[in-house]
């Protein structure tokens, strides 16, 4: 009788629309919404509560990758003679912006955009050749000094000129102590360039450092 009691009582609660459901996540009781509730035409149709969902395997979406940002971009040069030369006014000029200068006023010069007298008396240009004198070139890279001296051959500046004799020393100063690399490309550069002294002189002390350091080439520490 006892266990007919409470089945009755069961029964009788389950159809009250008193019946509350337990929320998963916070085990607090609330009532049943309308939608579950005995009779109610999606009755059948029981909404698991998000703990239930998410122990059945369904994950939430992963966030949107965080995007790097862009890295600025340096604005090109304009190559005209007017930009250059204007360049060449910068005070106080730095020998990577004249090698900047030498190197993009021979493409225009190549492209014939421009002729020798065009520049060869502008005040612009005759202070970037004083930038190349002696002392001022020291700390200049090896390849950026050999692309001057190609560029400044093409500008038809002549090969005894200050500038040109400069960076020369320069890359005699360089050639005992450079890495081997270096050492192959003015070996490269030079071998055809023994007309003048200077140019002789900067073959002979590549050769000579090429023969002291011949362990690393042999051992392939180029």
């Amino acid at each position: 009788m006892l266990r007919l009691g409470v089945g009755r009582a069961l029964r009788s609660f389950c159809h009250s629309p008193l019946l509350v459901e337990a929320c998963c996540s916070s085990g607090q009781l609330r009532p049943l919404t309308p939608s579950l509730q005995p009779g109610h035409p999606q009755s059948g149709h029981v909404r698991p509560c998000s703990s239930t969902a998410a122990g059945q395997g369904e994950e939430s979406p992963p966030p949107a990758p965080l995007q790097a940002a862009a890295e600025p971009q340096q604005p090109p040069v304009v190559k005209s003679l007017s930009t250059l030369l204007k360049m060449a006014n910068q005070e106080p000029l730095h020998h990577g912006t004249a090698h900047l200068i030498l190197v993009n006023l021979a493409q225009l010069k190549r492209e014939g955009k421009v002729s020798v007298a065009d520049y060869m008396t502008e005040p612009g240009f005759l202070r970037v050749l004083a930038s190349m004198e002696e002392g001022k070139t020291q700390k200049m890279e090896v390849m950026a000094a050999i692309a001057c001296i190609k560029a400044m051959g093409e500008l038809e500046v002549g090969m005894d000129h200050l500038a040109v004799k400069s960076l020369e020393n320069t890359l005699t100063w360089a050639s005992r102590n450079c890495p081997i690399k270096d050492l192959v490309m003015m070996l490269s550069f030079c071998i055809g360039r023994r007309q003048t002294e200077n140019q002789k002189i900067l073959f002979s002390e590549v050769c000579k450092a090429l023969e002291r350091r011949w362990v690393e080439i042999k051992d392939g520490k180029v």
